[in-house]
């Protein structure tokens, strides 16, 4: 059964929720993964003067430290945090922030047009990196941007010409990224020379949307991080949607959301999620090796015989016996005592009332080889 645990308002209003606690089993049938609990933030709670929410990314600075992007296109910002587990629990109490540090120009003040920061990740000699999804029916690219380690703009990985749209609603037209749809996670590989992106659906040119009975594929983008030039592409299927009801906000929040390099040679973790009206929000985490696929990078149009990403589900999260919410933010954290890597998710709660920040934290056993490649003191400095 579940059960929430709320803190009183001494502790910046933050509510933890113990859900699920005490209750691995419910991830048995997902090798190397053991859930670990769950916990809240309230919509609606504020820290200097912001309103935490619209957390769409994590980033793990080491030890106990934490960084959340928010995707306050109004006020880009990312959130220092404390993250303690209680006994290998996630629960009430786990989660303190702890700053708030604007996004900025170089030259400071305010995005026009404003970002929308969808990512983020730590690269080699302090950069930061995010996914900023833009606004392309603005004239705004969806692309990468690069930081320094106060937050100020120090430019942006060129985006491949074919994710610009034609038109001016690109919704409608025939080519580029879909309206809402692009760059939407973020992942650098652990020796720190690349850098890996994704295109949340389909480019219109590449077929369909995804939606209930219709499934998809969307392009995994890379990029050398010494040179910034853009690498190989590579097909990602994406299956249909659960649910039977194809309606327009059957597809509002579908697609690939999450990305984890877990080692230097293609593997990764992918954080897919959709939303209909019959199904509620469906989250489901999957294995993924780009090895044997074919690079597509030279292709304005994904060819049919194209080799996909081998994809293999490790959990489905409505087997965790919770009420998911818009999970779209995943890192990887420290070791913990058992061996296993942390793994924290993070919803975006949308700025909405109905919705909340939802923490799950997981262990993650990775083999051997990907525990080698996992070690940040494997990364490359400048």
């Amino acid at each position: 059964m579940t059960s929430r645990f709320i803190r009183g308002a001494a502790a910046l209003l933050l509510c933890g929720a113990m859900i699920g606690a005490g209750c691995p089993a419910s991830s048995q049938d997902a090798p190397g993964l053991r859930f670990l609990g769950a916990a809240e933030i309230a919509t609606g709670t504020r820290f200097e003067g912001t309103e935490i929410g619209g957390l769409s990314g994590l980033a793990w600075r080491g030890g106990d430290a934490w960084l959340a992007i928010s995707d306050d296109g109004a006020d880009p910002r990312v959130y220092d945090f404390t993250l303690t587990l209680q006994e290998e629990r996630l629960g009430a109490g786990s989660i303190r922030i702890d700053a708030v540090r604007r996004l900025t120009p170089a030259g400071g003040g305010r995005f026009k047009p404003p970002l929308d920061p969808e990512a983020i990740a730590l690269g080699p000699g302090g950069w930061i990196y995010v996914a900023d999804e833009g606004y392309t029916w603005k004239g705004h690219p969806s692309q990468v941007r690069i930081f320094n380690g106060d937050f100020a703009s120090r430019g942006s990985l060129a985006p491949p010409p074919k994710i610009r749209p034609d038109g001016f609603r690109n919704d409608l037209g025939s080519r580029g990224v879909r309206r809402k749809f692009g760059f939407e996670s973020i992942a650098i590989t652990p020796d720190g020379r690349r850098l890996f992106t994704a295109v949340e659906q389909a480019l219109l040119q590449d077929g369909p949307a995804v939606g209930p009975a219709i499934g998809s594929r969307t392009r995994l983008f890379s990029y050398d991080l010494e040179s910034g030039a853009a690498g190989p592409e590579y097909a990602y299927p994406l299956a249909p949607v659960p649910g039977m009801l194809p309606l327009p906000l059957a597809q509002e929040a579908a697609g690939l959301v999450g990305l984890l390099a877990l080692d230097n040679a293609g593997g990764f973790l992918a954080l897919e999620r959709s939303f209909t009206l019959s199904t509620g929000f469906s989250v489901r985490l999957f294995r993924v090796d780009t090895a044997g696929a074919t690079d597509v990078s030279g292709d304005f149009v994904l060819p049919e015989d194209a080799i996909p990403v081998r994809k293999r589900e490790l959990l489905d999260l409505a087997n965790l016996g919770i009420e998911l919410d818009n999970m779209e933010g995943m890192a990887l954290g420290p070791e913990l005592a058992t061996g296993e890597r942390l793994l924290l998710l993070v919803s975006d709660n949308n700025f909405r009332a109905r919705q909340r920040t939802l923490f799950l934290a997981f262990g993650f056993l990775p083999d051997a080889e990907q525990r080698a490649a996992l070690d940040p003191s494997e990364a490359r400095a400048d």
